[in-house]
């Protein structure tokens, strides 16, 4: 999810709004909301300018509250450590490996668990565990490739609100309680 896709959520505004305001049809807004160039980078003021007219705020108070979002996300992602521990279990549940995986951005880590979670071809046990720090947020034990035997989130209170959309796009895919 994009920081501009983020705020829009956090202010419970839809693309389709936007675009009736625009007078632009849905595919260009969402062509605008979810690009993975900074928003404050482009080149389209008209979406700021709409969403700024549904808040009822200046365009400028928009991308002040982005570049903040921005800041904190950056913050974030500079003062903590995000791994993927992956261990793979033998037919009595012993340890038969295990191997942790470090990402620099939360955001990168919940793409890389998503991966790791579509791609497995094992027919073995294997858990995935998404951590922030030395705290599991994250979850999910397969076995025999995709069958999903146990899931689930814990320590969310060590994630931001801005930062938590990353997790909670993977959870809800794969059906994971968010605690």
């Amino acid at each position: 999810m994009t920081l501009l896709d983020n705020y829009l959520k956090d202010n419970r505004i839809t693309q389709a709004t936007i675009a009736k305001l625009m007078n632009k049809p849905s595919s260009s807004v969402a062509a605008i909301i979810n690009s993975k160039v900074d928003i404050t980078e482009q080149n389209n003021i008209k979406a700021i300018r709409a969403i700024a007219n549904i808040l009822g705020k200046t365009p400028g108070d928009i991308l002040n509250e982005l570049i903040k979002l921005e800041e904190l996300s950056m913050t974030f992602n500079e003062e903590h450590t995000f791994t993927i521990l992956t261990t793979i279990w033998n037919d009595d549940d012993s340890l038969f490996s295990d191997e942790v995986y470090e990402y620099d951005e939360f955001e990168e880590a919940c793409a890389a668990f998503e991966d790791l979670i579509k791609i497995n071809r094992l027919d073995e046990k294997i858990t995935l565990d998404l951590s922030v720090d030395d705290d599991i947020v994250m979850s999910v034990t397969l076995k025999n490739k995709d069958e999903i035997t146990d899931k689930y989130t814990d320590n969310l209170n060590v994630l931001p609100s801005e930062i938590k959309p990353a997790l909670l796009k993977v959870a809800q895919k794969y059906e994971i309680n968010v605690a």
